[in-house]
């Protein structure tokens, strides 16, 4: 009998449901939207979830993935959950939600900025992340100053996927590579940062139990899984964040290694042996990566599939498709005649979580030529391009490894103007993951483990088969595009826009 597991994938924007099989091939997948509310003692940069919205979006997209695969339930060996990083629960003592806290909650940005001023240098050095106002002391402090009543009733806090899992299991636990975008884990111990959250007023009490990624966190409850038509006793798993997770369904395993997950945000990695940390300029972070001993240096872009759908949408009226807008943007000339796109992607985002002003750069007078929108939109795919070989140099500058080649995932990854401006502008072979969920298709490797039918994370990674379309560079388009990176490159330090 064919075996499956069901991987959950919580992002930022939606939530997918992914039927993978043990060659990590996607039998089914459906997504469910994800709605974020201002909460009324928050200001405008705070933004919450609603429990049961993102539950109902949970069974919505795996009822729907389970009618589209049409497989008995007694095929499913597990689940497995990836989320967003960054995001926090605060959970009370009778397991009910305080506050839920996505990536996206900037409520914290004067409590991150004092955090920055006093303790900045080893909060980076311990955990390898910064500006603090991305994590979860400065988010906790807040709550200490501004909602006392609600860190009198919390229980614990966690991560979003530890949150789901929680929801799945009744068990609350953590993984270090989510609680690692959390701040939460000093790097040369793999495990929770005391002494160094202890320092910060860190109510270290409320940190659950570490898990690894591919261990079983519990068995799904008996009333969801009769709710949504699945055995009852399935293993969970966390296995990880949903970019780490991208990396193992990219089949990356050695150090020195090189991928980037395009999604709602965009990011690009280097596997290494070491945690290494660029700690005078804050570049890059450095996470603990799902397989054991490893970890990742990453170069942040910021928004990335966020920003081209807001543009398609701005510029179209809501009424061109992504792929209409790749096309339209692959008819246009190499370099966008002359237009270019700051928008989110840029040289370097982690320092200040890549806020800073932008927009479209245009040549004026218009009367000479009105860029059309292919072009606007060639402008912008190509800067996800420029912005990832700007972070890899950054990361070449922090770990010493060059990338000899670079594995692409992710939904923007669909976009083949992104795949072969990179190859060009790159000048080494990057190969498209012709599956673009990679961060399911990484929890699924994990979730094999905890099925029991896979000895470890690698064997779990190794014995799916990742299937990628390979992009060359091109010599001749390599060298024009050169041209093109560096006045983009130029023009972005002219107005001083990573301030």
């Amino acid at each position: 009998m064919t075996r499956y597991v069901l991987s959950l994938d919580l992002g930022t924007s939606s939530v997918h449901a992914v039927l993978i099989d043990r060659r990590g091939r996607t039998m089914a997948t459906s997504r469910a939207a994800l709605r974020y509310h201002r909460p009324e003692d928050g200001s405008d940069f705070a933004k919450e979830f609603h429990p049961a919205e993102v539950m109902d979006a949970v069974g919505d997209a795996v009822g729907n993935t389970l009618r589209q695969a049409a497989v008995e339930p007694g095929q499913i060996a597990a689940v497995g959950v990836t989320s967003q990083g960054q995001g926090a629960v605060l959970m009370g003592s009778d397991d009910r939600e305080l506050s839920c806290s996505p990536n996206i909650d900037l409520r914290a940005v004067f409590e991150g900025a004092a955090l920055d001023q006093e303790f900045g240098t080893e909060i980076y050095a311990t955990t390898g992340h910064s500006p603090a106002l991305l994590l979860a002391p400065a988010r906790l402090r807040w709550f200490q100053s501004h909602r006392p009543d609600l860190m009198e009733m919390a229980s614990s806090v966690v991560s979003i996927g530890g949150w789901l899992g929680s929801r799945l299991t009744g068990q609350v636990a953590a993984e270090a590579g989510l609680d690692c975008t959390l701040g939460l884990i000093d790097l040369s111990t793999r495990r929770h940062a005391l002494p160094m959250l202890n320092k910060l007023g860190f109510p270290v009490e409320l940190l659950p139990p570490l898990l690894a990624s591919g261990e079983r966190l519990g068995c799904l409850r008996p009333e969801l899984a009769g709710e949504w038509g699945l055995p009852a006793g399935l293993p969970v798993t966390l296995a990880g964040a949903d970019t780490q997770c991208g990396l193992l369904g990219l089949g990356l395993t050695t150090p020195g290694q090189s991928g980037a997950v395009l999604g709602w945000s965009g990011s690009v990695h280097t596997v290494m042996q070491d945690p290494m940390l660029d700690v005078e300029a804050k570049r890059t972070w450095s996470s603990c990566y799902s397989i054991d001993s490893m970890y990742t240096v990453e170069a942040n872009l910021g928004d990335c599939g966020h920003a081209f759908d807001w543009l398609t949408r701005t510029v179209s009226g809501g009424r061109l498709s992504f792929r209409k807008a790749d096309h339209l943007a692959e008819q246009a000339a190499p370099g966008g005649d002359g237009v270019l796109a700051f928008l989110g992607p840029g040289p370097m985002s982690a320092p200040n979580a890549g806020l800073r002003m932008g927009g479209i750069f245009m040549p004026t007078p218009l009367t000479f030529q009105e860029p059309e929108p292919g072009q606007i939109f060639r402008s912008y795919l190509e800067s996800v391009a420029y912005s990832i070989k700007a972070n890899l140099d950054n990361s070449f500058e922090v770990t010493g490894r060059r990338a000899s080649s670079l594995c692409l995932g992710g939904s923007m990854s669909k976009s083949d103007v992104v795949t072969g401006a990179l190859a060009d502008v790159l000048e080494i072979p990057v190969f498209r993951s012709r599956d673009a969920q990679v961060s399911a298709m990484g929890a699924a490797a994990a979730t094999w483990v905890s099925a029991g039918e896979a000895a470890s994370l690698e064997e779990g990674v190794t014995m799916q088969e990742p299937n990628f379309d390979e992009f060359l560079p091109e010599p001749l388009r390599s060298a024009e595009y050169l041209d093109h990176y560096h006045r983009w490159l130029d023009m972005f330090h002219t107005f001083n826009l990573q301030e």
